[in-house]
């Protein structure tokens, strides 16, 4: 199997996500909320919320979940990830890496051997890692996120 390799995602919603002195330490989780029609997860820094949202269903697959498959674990348990292969977009800010995307996901090759829906057969299938001071998120899904920053009350 080959490594994992975790590249760099930012969309430009991101980087209006503020981090305090630029640490990743200054991330917090607050709340994932599965329901029926979407996953949220919500982040937070010193002043803002960042909700990643996943609810878009694309009619083309048999799935019919707005994510294939999630998971959550703590630094502690993903501490493989400090010595994944890391690949920055020339353009990215490298002031803000939280977000990934995952190129040979062993997520992705579990998720081949337990599920009827491959991503040999959905090869837009894809591995997103949020990052906290604290938290692993994992997203297994067709589409990109939407991202929305509230500015806290």
């Amino acid at each position: 199997m080959s490594k994992e390799i975790l590249h760099e995602w930012q969309s430009e919603s991101l980087l209006h996500f503020n981090l305090k002195e630029k640490r990743l330490s200054s991330i917090g989780l607050v709340d994932v909320n599965i329901g029926a029609n979407e996953l949220n997860i919500t982040l937070e820094n010193e002043s803002q919320y960042l909700e990643i949202i996943y609810k878009q269903i694309d009619l083309s697959i048999p799935v019919e979940y707005y994510v294939w498959s999630f998971r959550y674990g703590t630094e502690g348990t993903r501490n493989d990830l400090a010595y994944a292969n890391r690949k920055e977009t020339p353009n990215i800010n490298k002031d803000y890496y939280y977000a990934f995307k995952v190129e040979n996901s062993e997520y992705i090759q579990w998720h081949d051997r337990v599920s009827p829906f491959t991503s040999i057969d959905y090869p837009q299938l894809e591995h997103h890692i949020y990052l906290t001071s604290d938290d692993v998120l994992e997203v297994l899904c067709t589409f990109e996120s939407i991202f929305r920053i509230k500015t806290k009350s």
